[in-house]
């Protein structure tokens, strides 16, 4: 094994640190250190100010932590809550090196690891976590308390599009057994009530929330309901339209008759 320094050929050194592999001669460079401060382990044409040649073992989707990757921090500590961290830096014109953002890992306490994503606000010194990810997969984005839900955020959610899927749909109220309540029931659920029928109420909902899923599928049987309603309105409407057919009809004649009677006369 050896240091080994040379020229570059632009004007500047190398250093070489190498080892030797058994029942191998000679000694073969494991990491560089170029005239720019550039770092290569494994190799020595270091594209970044550390490069790391060669990935780790290939890792299980599922279970990647049974191998420890290419670069891997280790606390050295038995204790609950201790771990290890990456922290970056960052600066601007008007404060120098204030800011500052990183990735923490540490014990959580119950045999798992959390790991923390954090970031600085403007004006204020240190960072504080942005996202967090815990031992059962549960991500928190403004928050670190999850709760039941794989994924919760404080804040509002912006996106093109959302799929829900559901296991459940509405279309039985269009089933031939479907029993659709009466317009007279449904003034009468409301008055005593204050909502629709398996829908809410307001103080519910500031309370629990709603499951969108759930939600919709409601939603969808009210208005095919109203769909039903609608229809059978339009079947009265044609109903009295004939009717109205017919009195016009009948009142015509009645006309024609008294005015035969008077001509008699």
């Amino acid at each position: 094994a050896g240091i080994y320094v040379r020229s570059d050929g632009s004007y500047g050194t190398k250093m070489y640190f190498s080892t030797t592999d058994a029942y191998v001669s000679g000694s073969k460079t494991a990491m560089s250190i170029d005239h720019r401060g550039m770092v290569g382990i494994g190799t020595i044409s270091p594209k970044s100010k550390l490069q790391i040649a060669g990935g780790s073992n290939n890792w299980n989707e599922s279970t990647p932590g049974t191998s420890v990757g290419s670069i891997h921090l280790d606390p050295e500590n038995s204790s609950n809550h201790f771990g290890s961290a990456i922290t970056f830096g960052a600066s601007d014109t008007s404060n120098g090196e204030t800011a500052q953002a990183g990735i923490y890992v540490r014990s959580d306490g119950s045999y798992g690891t959390k790991m923390y994503f954090s970031t600085t606000d403007a004006y204020v010194s240190g960072s504080k976590t942005a996202m967090s990810i815990d031992h059962k997969g549960k991500v928190g984005i403004g928050t670190n308390n999850t709760g039941s839900h794989k994924l919760a955020v404080e804040g509002s959610i912006g996106a093109r599009e959302i799929k829900v899927e559901a296991t459940t749909w509405s279309d039985f109220v269009f089933e031939t057994d479907y029993n659709l309540p009466t317009l007279a029931e449904v003034e009468n659920h409301i008055k005593e009530k204050g909502h629709l029928k398996d829908i809410p109420n307001a103080k519910e909902v500031a309370k629990n929330g709603i499951y969108l899923g759930a939600m919709d599928a409601k939603l969808l049987q009210k208005i095919e309901e109203l769909t039903l309603y609608t229809i059978q309105q339009e079947k009265e409407i044609k109903r009295q339209a004939l009717e109205i057919e017919e009195l016009k009809s009948l009142s015509s004649r009645l006309s024609e008759i008294e005015k035969l009677i008077e001509a008699k006369k």
